[in-house]
C-alpha cells in the first residue's frame, strides 16, 4: 500500500463575527494572488465566497438551502486538487458537536497536516454582535436580554476550543485575538496573511474598506424581530433585510462601520459578562497561547454609566421604517405574511403583526 503524502491545511472556522465575511470575500477576490503565493483557495465547495458547503456542521435553517458536502467526500477530493497548501474557511465549522470533532480529525489528518484557525472577539462584543446577526437572519424572536444565556452559552470559549485543541493538538491550534489593537495593521485580512501564512507583504492584494456585513440600527433591529415573530420561514424573513439595511444606512452611520461600540447593553450588563469570563480569558491567554501575562484582551473594559438610558422605539421609528417598506414595494409581501399568520391557531405574534401593519398604514 502507497504512503499518502500528507498536504499542509489552514482551516480557518470562525468564530462567527469576526469579520469572516471580510475574510472571505478578500480571498476569494485575491485566489489568483494567493496561488502564486503558494496557497491554494478552491472554487470546490465554496459559496459566496467561503467553502460552508463543506461544514461538517449543517445549521437547520441552511439544511434545505444548499447541498452539503460530508468531510469524506471533500477531504480526498481537495487533496487530489491540491498542488500546494489549502486554505478553507467556514465560520459555520466551529458550532460543530463537540463529540464529532475527533471524527474530522480523524478524516482530514489521513490527507492533510491541518491547522484550525480561530479568531476570538471579547464576549461583550461578540454577544451583541451574534445578536444583531441573529435577527438579521431570521433565527431570533427574543429580545436581547431574554437571549443573553443561549448568546453566552453560543461563546463559552472554553467549550468551543477545547474540542478541536484535543482533536487536532495544541500546537495546531492557531488563535488570534479580533481587537482592532492586537491586529496587524488594525486589520484582520493583513493579520491573517502575516500572523496565520507568512505573507508580510500586502500591499499587491486587492482590498475593500466596505464592511461586507453592515448591521442593523436599533430600531429596524426592532422591526425585524417583530418581522421574525409573524414569519416564521427565515428565507421569507430576510428578503426585508434591504430595505432595513438602506434605512439603517441612512439613521445610522455605526451600522455600516467594520469596529463599533455598540448601546444595546449598560455598561454595568457588559462588565458582568466580562467578569464571568475573566477566568477562562486567563486560561486561554496564558495556558493555550503562551502569553505569561494571562491577558487575552487589552481594550478598556467597560464601566458604569449612570447616565446611560436603554434605547427604545416607538410608533414614528415604525412608521418611517414603514414609509422605507412601501417605497420599496415590500408592504404588500409583508402584508401578505401577516394575513397568513393569523390563520393559525397557534400564532402568538399578534402585537407584533399589529405593530407592523400599523407601520405600513393597515389595520388588523
Amino acid at each position: 500500500m502507497l504512503r499518502r503524502t500528507k498536504k499542509d491545511l489552514y482551516l480557518h472556522i470562525g468564530l462567527g463575527k469576526t469579520g469572516t465575511t471580510s475574510l472571505q470575500t478578500f480571498f476569494w477576490a485575491n485566489r489568483n494572488l494567493l496561488g502564486k503565493l503558494g496557497i491554494l483557495y478552491p472554487k470546490y465547495g465554496a459559496v459566496a465566497g467561503a467553502h460552508h458547503v463543506l461544514s461538517p456542521h449543517v445549521p437547520p435553517f441552511l439544511a434545505n438551502v444548499w447541498k452539503f458536502i460530508p468531510v469524506e467526500e471533500w477531504a480526498p477530493e481537495i487533496y487530489r486538487q491540491a498542488d500546494r497548501p489549502v486554505l478553507l474557511s467556514s465560520e459555520l465549522i466551529s458550532s460543530l458537536k463537540p463529540e464529532l470533532v475527533r471524527g474530522v480529525a480523524a478524516v482530514l489528518q489521513r490527507y492533510f497536516s491541518p491547522k484550525v484557525i480561530i479568531y476570538l472577539r471579547r464576549q461583550d462584543h461578540v454577544m451583541i454582535a451574534a445578536y444583531n446577526q441573529q435577527v438579521k437572519a431570521g433565527t431570533q424572536v427574543l429580545d436581547i436580554r431574554s437571549a443573553l444565556g443561549m448568546l453566552y452559552k453560543r461563546f463559552d470559549y472554553e467549550d468551543r476550543i477545547k474540542p478541536w485543541m484535543d482533536a487536532f493538538g495544541k500546537d495546531n491550534l492557531i488563535l488570534r485575538p479580533y481587537e482592532r489593537g492586537q491586529l496587524r495593521d488594525g486589520d484582520i485580512r493583513s493579520d491573517f496573511l502575516a500572523g496565520v501564512l507568512g505573507i508580510e507583504d500586502a500591499s499587491k492584494f486587492e482590498t475593500s474598506n466596505t464592511n461586507e456585513n453592515p448591521r442593523f440600527a436599533y430600531s429596524a433591529l426592532e422591526y425585524k424581530r417583530a418581522i421574525n415573530n409573524v414569519v416564521k420561514d427565515t428565507q421569507a424573513s430576510t428578503r426585508f433585510n434591504e430595505a432595513l439595511l438602506a434605512y439603517s444606512a441612512d439613521v445610522d452611520q455605526g451600522s455600516t462601520a467594520i469596529f463599533h461600540e455598540s448601546d444595546l447593553l449598560a455598561g454595568a450588563e457588559r462588565k458582568m459578562i466580562l467578569n464571568r469570563a475573566r477566568h477562562l480569558n486567563t486560561w486561554i491567554a496564558r495556558d493555550v497561547m503562551g502569553r505569561p501575562d494571562g491577558i487575552l484582551f487589552k481594550d478598556p473594559e467597560p464601566e458604569e454609566d449612570p447616565n446611560w438610558v436603554e434605547p427604545s422605539v416607538g410608533e414614528d421609528d415604525f412608521a418611517e421604517i414603514g414609509q422605507v417598506m412601501k417605497s420599496r414595494n415590500f408592504a404588500r409581501e409583508l402584508m401578505g405574511h401577516i394575513n397568513q399568520s393569523l390563520k393559525s391557531d397557534l400564532f402568538e405574534g399578534y402585537r407584533y403583526a399589529r405593530k407592523l401593519a400599523h407601520s405600513i398604514g393597515e389595520k388588523i
